[in-house]
């Protein structure tokens, strides 16, 4: 059986025996985060006094490494019964989500994504991997917009591509696609489902998605080739009628840009229509590996009227005085992914779509 003491890792020091722990990780937060404590009667904890903002921090559950980062909050508490400590911090990704971009002049011409990503985190230190292939395709023109964080300029260029960007917890941004992480667990009603809930609605879904941008040429450039593009995608599940125009983040080489752009837009509103939180007792699947963001769980849920295949968009793993307890986000995998609708069926409150 796999340890499963939560450590706290500062300044080379380790700290342990927490008694309140919560650990985020989401496909939807590019940064994960945590919150632990320790409470006791008495003080005995002095050396978590050492601990301080802005320290550089890891946190593990046995041997996995889930956050490598910052701590940002501490806060020591007591009163006539007992003494508290608690420490807060995120992912080094955080600082992507926190701070303006900057990086060389702005601009690139004829660049790739894994370039472009690589100029704005490296101020910040970060590494930078990917799973995908086309990240090495060129985009025409990208550039940093007026008090944009470095994080929006990352995600609007990562639309282009279809790519998803999320830290591995080691200290790296990777772009990958949803479900890459692979398969895991099943989560069954009347098994080992404790609570669900789901979240059903076509509020932002349209009927038609319009995307349409102006790429950039030269003088050496057919004036043909920068005309303003665009491109459309249907989804046949909304028969109102329900236009939406969107802006393109980048300018792409060819048309074909905008539309996998519109596609994305249709893709991912229909995945992140449908939404269920599920909460499991423990951390660990059957199989002994920790629940993690971008994995594949199949459910089987009647009261939800959810069965088939689902993506972790998010996890967050606590430890109350209930004990050990998992929260998982799940959504459809189009929500993060271009690709056909998967065999996911909602024949309940949600309906078939």
């Amino acid at each position: 059986m796999t340890s499963d003491d939560v450590t706290l890792r500062v300044n080379g020091k380790i700290h342990a025996g927490w008694t309140s722990v919560q650990i985020t990780r989401s496909l939807e937060t590019v940064s994960g985060g945590f919150s632990l404590s320790v409470t006791e009667q008495w003080p005995g904890h002095q050396d978590l006094f050492q601990i301080t903002p802005g320290a550089a921090c890891k946190v593990s559950i046995g041997s996995d490494v889930l956050i490598t980062g910052w701590v940002d909050d501490t806060g020591p508490s007591y009163d006539a019964n007992s003494h508290e400590f608690t420490v807060r911090g995120r992912d080094v990704t955080g600082d992507l989500v926190d701070c303006s971009a900057l990086a060389g002049a702005g601009r690139w011409n004829h660049a790739n994504l894994l370039t472009i990503v690589g100029d704005l985190c490296k101020p910040f230190g970060i590494g930078v991997k990917s799973t995908v292939a086309d990240v090495m395709k060129t985009i025409w023109d990208h550039h940093i917009q007026l008090g944009e964080t470095a994080f929006e300029c990352i995600e609007r260029v990562c639309r282009i591509y279809a790519v998803l960007p999320t830290s591995d917890g080691a200290g790296n941004l990777v772009l990958t696609r949803a479900g890459e992480g692979g398969a895991i667990a099943e989560l069954k009603l009347g098994g080992n489902i404790k609570a669900g809930s789901g979240s059903f609605s076509d509020r932002e879904r349209f009927s038609r998605y319009i995307v349409i941008g102006q790429s950039i040429g030269s003088e050496a450039t057919d004036p043909s080739l920068f005309t303003a593009y665009h491109a459309e995608s249907l989804d046949s599940a909304i028969t109102r009628y329900r236009p939406l125009i969107v802006l393109a983040e980048a300018s792409g080489g060819d048309p074909d840009w905008y539309q996998r752009r519109a596609d994305w837009e249709r893709a991912s509103r229909a995945g992140k229509s449908k939404r269920a939180t599920i909460t499991v007792n423990g951390w660990r699947d059957a199989n002994d590996a920790l629940y993690r963001p971008n994995t594949m769980v199949r459910i089987d849920d009647d009261f939800l009227g959810l069965h088939g295949s689902m993506l972790i968009a998010g996890a967050t793993l606590s430890l109350t005085d209930q004990g050990q307890l998992t929260e998982l986000t799940l959504v459809r995998k189009e929500a993060f992914l271009l690709e056909p609708p998967s065999a996911l069926t909602f024949d309940a409150p949600g309906g078939a779509s």
